[in-house]
Parts: C-alpha cells; structure tokens; sequence
C-alpha cells in the first residue's frame, strides 16, 4: 500500500530532511524513470546539458504557464543556480532543485492569491480604452512586484468581464464566482505533496525529449487505457465540473444510468457513497477523484444525492445504481449507407461509409494481456461486410479527427483492403517491415479515404500505405497532421503510474517519413485548419523528416495521374457553385486578413455581447432528453462527407471506363430531407422533395 503525504506542498517543502513520510515517487525514482526515459528513446543517448538545460525551462514554466505568479528574477535566478548542475543531480538522486523550483512557486502563489483578492474585490472601469495580452508567448515574466500587480488587475477585469458579458447582471455575482474559482485553485494546491512535484518535473522532461514522450500519473494511465479499450465499468455517464459543482453531461446509451432511468442529463452531484456507507461529499473535489468514487466493479452498488433544478425549483433526490460494464459506443467504428442518381443515365449509386475515430484495441495499456477482445480492425471487418451486403459500389473510411492508437490495429487493418503486402516500415537502430500477420482482405472495391489536419499517427500509416501501393483515393485535407514517431508503453511500479517513449520513426512502404510533413491527399479542400498552427511541425522539439530505401510494392492500378486530374475539374466544379463550400471560402479569406499573432484582447463591456450558453444551460437543465440512436449523419451538414460521396462515384465510373456524371441527386434520409430540399445545393433536382 502506497501512503501518500497528508503535508501540503509547502509544509512538505519547509521540512525537507525532517520529514519521513513515503511518496508515490520518490527522488531516486526521478533518477530511475529519468534513466528509463534515455534508455529507450529514439535520439538521446544521455542526459546532456543541453536536454536539462531544456528540461528546466519546461519545468519552470510548467508550474506558472500564464507567467504570472513568478517573477523574472526567480525565472533568472533558478536557471543561473541549477542550470550547469541538474544533470549531476538527477543521475545522483539529488532533488534540491526540483523542491527549489515548487517552493519559489508556491511563495509567489500565496503572494499573488492576495494580489488576486484584492483586485476581485476593487471596482473596475468597464468604459475605458484597454488591452491585454493574454498570450504568454509574446510576453515575458514581470520583472517588478509592480508590474506583476497591473497583469492581475488586468487579468481579474478581463475575467470578471468575461462573466459579466455571460450574466448580465450586476458585478456582484461574477466577483463571487471569481473567489470561487480561486478559493478552488489554493486548495488544489494545498493538497500537493512531494510526489506531485516529482511529476511536474517528470512531465518537463518527456516534453523535452519530444512532444510524444510523457510521463502519465495513474489517474491517466487508466484514461489512457480506458481510451483505447473502449470500455470501462461504472454506471455510463459523462460528467464535468464548474466552479467545484460536477454536472452530468450525457448519459450514455446502454449504460447502468441509461437502464436504471433515474438520472438525468443536467443533474449536479453533491455526493457518493459506496454501497450502503456513508455519503462522501464530492462539493469542491477535484473531478478526477469523484470519478474514481463513481466507477467501480460491476455488479457493486453506489449511491447519489443529485440536485436538479425543475419549474424552476431545486430538488434534492438520492439515486441507487447497480455498475456495470459500459461500451463507450460513441468512439468506436460506425457505418452509415448513402444512395444517389446519375440523372442522364438514371444510374443509382450506393457508397457505404466506415467512420473510424481511433485505432483502439483492449490490448493496448493493458497489463500483459495478448488477446483483442475488442479492435478497430474487427469492428471495421464487421462494418465493411455488412455494407457489401447492401450492395456498395464504393467504400469511403473516414479518418478526419482519428489521432491515432495502435501502431498493430493499423497494420492488420490495412490488411483488409490490400493484398500482404508491406504497410510500414519502423527504424530504430535497424528497419524492420511490417505486413498484415493475417491475411484477409475482404474489400477489393473502387475506395477514397477521407482525411483532414488531425489525422494522425496510425491515420497516417493506414493512408500512406493506400497511397504507396496505388490502392485507394486521398481526400480532404491538404495532407495529414505528421506525426511519424512510435512510442512504448512502460509501465512501472502499482500506482507509479506509466512513461510513453518515443522509440523509434515509422516511414511508408516507399520509405517516406510523415513526420511533419503528413501524408498529402490527391484531392484537398479548403479547410480552416489550415490557417490554424496544427500539426506536428507546429510542435516543439518534435523529431525532423527523413527518408530510407522503399521495401518491395505492389501497383494495384487504383489511381493514375488522368483519373486524379479529371476528379480534381469535377471536385472544383462542384465545390465553385456549392454554398457551403463558397462560405468556407469567405471564412478562410477573412481568417487570414485577421490574423495578427499575439494580439492583445479588450477590456471595455459591451451589452451587445452577452453570451446566451448560460441560458442555454438552464434549459437543459430543465430536460431530459432520451438519447438518439445512431443515425446516418446528414449530408446537408458535412459538405466534406458530401462531396467526397461524389468523388467516390465519379471515380467508380471512371474505374470502370465509363464517364463520370459530374452531378449527382441525392435521395435525402428522412431527418436530411428538409434540409437538402430547402437550400439548393447545386446538385441537380433532389429526389425526394
């Protein structure tokens, strides 16, 4: 059992040496993890001064982003002081430094919690011209108490601002909430003790390494295994808290809330008990702790006193509810069936689509299990054959926004719609390629890909491959997001928590990194993330680009540079005459002549810009809305989703030497119907309407 330090951070602090409490992590722990992160990383072989130097500036600034709470001569001071002797510490278990930093932080912070009192208390001139500079990254630490006084009032007007323009009332109920909010952050801090420290420090480190390689405490360590697991046990709802109060979100369908009926989307938990023991209040607790309260073994009991607010009164009720295994449905693979017609040739076209949010596996985080009882490589068999069955003529895989997951899930994926051939190739010391281990492509059909500037990692292997052995279209964005790194999962000690550590790159079939550079689409749209810093080459300390020779390929003649360049004339014909496409057009040029890096916000109230998602809140609350089933997304909301339908027929045509109709009509769902037949859509007479 591992006891954990009942001192505050700053008591612990003032009684190093004196003290004899034991911690989740230790300073010789710092030392060992450190050492387990050069170990086994891609391209640092040691910890050099140049790598701490790196690693202290992380930490710094890990403990005060904002730049804030310290002052410049602290930041000055701790660098010139540890700089050129943190190496020697570390590797010799000597935490002085680490405790040095924590302690200078939590100074300034009660420094500063007097500073932010005194200012939610003053008055403030709303009228008058001001600015602030959010950003921290186009300012530096203040380098006076003086200084650091006038970033606080401006800070503390600015939010108090923020609260005024979402209430509209009078400045007393956003000065409340203001020491709230701050009342919270002191306690969140008071209860640090020295292990959290260490993990600051931990976390500083892997971000010097390279943007992929962390450390992850044990609370996300089991978020990381819940994410790729899809499961979890519990009662099935999504919570979240504001200003110390948590609020169910959503419940979630099919879970133990969902069945028991009780619960309801807006509730506020006020407190949890376990089985028939006393209640526990959850009032001001850190989120993450009442989640652990709230989950459990299936089959076990836990017990809730929710308020809910109804006709305007607030209910206090308790609500009994017996866990169970929860299938977190809503992030795994979903199918969806479209049709539309050739009006010239009266030809009907059905393309299946395959969303696929992430490349989860129950293998994935977990503790020496070897047998996937839940993949993203069977959902998608699954979700293929039941499209062939209705008789597709093509198949689209959604990849926008999947940021990855297993590196295995995208290998044998791929092997559903390729012959065996090489997927990707991995380089530490040597270059090994992979294949699909079990042959069983199901899919041999006309094929797009969809992708966007999130698709990442595993999105990235799966598409590359596709390109390289000529096997499908790329659509979408103008290419992927770049990350062409792999890492492996360590986990250490019970309740030590895990390090992910980038071991070694991935390159495509044909030796190409994605690292920074993504994979590029044969046909791109516009897209505003393009005007947005998103990617890995956006990323510091991310790994640079490279190449190596191309393992053996297979041409399976999909695409040619004719059939991309007439797709492309028919994409651009449709995209000129679609308004949503000619709206986004106006967003991206009018993003682009506003955007001013670091410009500083303003400080005068405006009633004109009052927020109604406060309002909007306090009618959920009043609701209870059954979850939907899962319905065939509409088209008249995804013209990405939409125009890619079309390149998928225009390109089964042109597979099959026949001329594409560059028009399609659409025959709209019955939740998509009023909104296709109410907005032309430049696509032809809609059927249906």
């Amino acid at each position: 059992m591992i006891c954990v330090s009942k001192w505050s951070i700053g008591a612990v602090i003032s009684m190093i040496g004196v003290s004899q409490q034991v911690y989740a992590i230790s300073c010789e722990e710092v030392t060992e993890y450190a050492s387990t992160f050069i170990e086994h990383h891609l391209t640092h072989e040691k910890l050099t001064p140049e790598l701490m130097e790196l690693t202290l500036q992380n930490y710094i600034e890990g403990w005060d982003p904002s730049k804030t709470y310290f002052l410049k001569s602290d930041v000055e001071g701790l660098i010139q002081k540890y700089n050129q002797t943190l190496t020697d510490s570390i590797l010799t278990s000597d935490c002085t430094s680490i405790k040095d930093v924590a302690q200078i932080f939590m100074k300034r912070l009660n420094e500063t919690y007097v500073i932010i009192k005194k200012w939610i208390n003053s008055e403030h001139d709303f009228s008058i011209r001001e600015t602030l500079m959010l950003d921290a990254d186009y300012r530096d630490f203040p380098a006076t108490q003086k200084e650091r006084q006038e970033i606080w009032r401006k800070r503390i007007k600015y939010q108090h601002l923020q609260l005024l323009n979402s209430s509209g009332e009078s400045t007393e109920k956003p000065r409340s909430r203001l020491l709230k909010r701050y009342e919270l952050m002191i306690k969140d801090y008071n209860k640090y003790n020295l292990s959290d420290v260490y993990v600051h420090f931990l976390k500083a480190l892997g971000s010097a390494l390279d943007p992929h390689s962390k450390y992850l405490s044990e609370d996300e360590l089991e978020e990381f295994r819940i994410s790729f697991a899809l499961s979890l046990e519990g009662i099935g709802v999504s919570i979240s808290s504001v200003d110390g109060i948590v609020r169910i979100n959503q419940i979630l369908p099919g879970g133990a809330a969902f069945k028991q009926g009780e619960l309801q989307a807006g509730d506020k938990i006020l407190a949890v008990a376990q089985g028939e023991n006393e209640f526990v209040d959850v009032i001001d607790e850190k989120i993450s702790q009442v989640v652990k309260q709230i989950r459990g073994k299936r089959g076990t009991m836990v017990r809730l006193i929710i308020l809910r607010k109804k006709s305007g009164q607030n209910l206090k009720k308790e609500i009994r509810i017996i866990r169970e295994k929860i299938n977190l449905t809503d992030a795994q693979v979903q199918h969806h069936h479209y049709r539309f017609r050739d009006p010239l040739k009266a030809k009907d076209y059905r393309v299946g689509v395959v969303v696929v949010p992430s490349f989860y596996s129950d293998r994935i985080g977990s503790r020496g299990r070897s047998d996937a009882k839940r993949s993203v490589t069977k959902d998608v068999e699954s979700a293929t054959q039941s499209l062939k069955k209705q008789g597709i003529d093509a198949l689209v895989i959604d990849l926008r926004n999947n940021g990855g997951g297993g590196l295995d899930e995208a290998v044998s994926m791929s092997g559903l719609f390729m012959p065996n051939g090489a997927v990707v190739q991995t380089k530490d010391q040597d270059i090994e390629v992979q294949k699909s281990r079990d042959f069983k492509e199901i899919y041999d059909g006309p094929m797009v890909v969809l992708v966007d500037l999130l698709s990442a990692s595993a999105s990235e292997i799966f598409t590359a491959a596709m390109v390289d052995h000529n096997r499908a279209l790329v659509v979408g964005g103008e290419h992927t997001f770049g990350k062409g790194t792999v890492q492996k999962h360590y986990v250490l000690g019970v309740g030590k928590g895990a390090l992910n550590v980038t071991t070694s790159k991935f390159y495509s079939p044909a030796g190409q990194s994605t690292q920074k550079k993504g994979v590029a689409s044969h046909i791109a749209f516009p897209s505003l993330y393009k005007e947005l810093e998103i990617g890995e080459r956006f990323r510091e300390n991310a790994l640079a680009w490279d190449q190596i020779p191309a393992t053996k390929l297979f041409n399976l003649n999909r695409t040619n540079q004719n059939i991309i360049t007439t797709l492309t004339q028919l994409s651009q014909i449709r995209r000129s005459q679609d308004p949503q496409f000619l709206g986004l057009k106006k967003d991206i040029l009018r993003a682009r002549e506003n955007k001013v890096d670091g410009t500083p916000v303003s400080l005068r109230y405006r009633a004109d810009l009052k927020d109604t998602s406060s309002e909007a809140e306090d009618k959920a609350e009043t609701q209870n809305e059954s979850p939907q089933e899962s319905k065939t997304p509409a088209l008249s909301h995804d013209s990405y989703l939409r125009e890619t339908l079309f390149i998928a027929a225009d390109y089964t045509s042109l597979l099959s030497n026949q001329s594409a109709a560059g028009y399609y009509q659409i025959f709209p769902t019955a939740h998509d119907s009023q909104d296709l037949c109410s907005s032309p859509l430049s696509l032809g007479l809609l059927i249906g309407c």
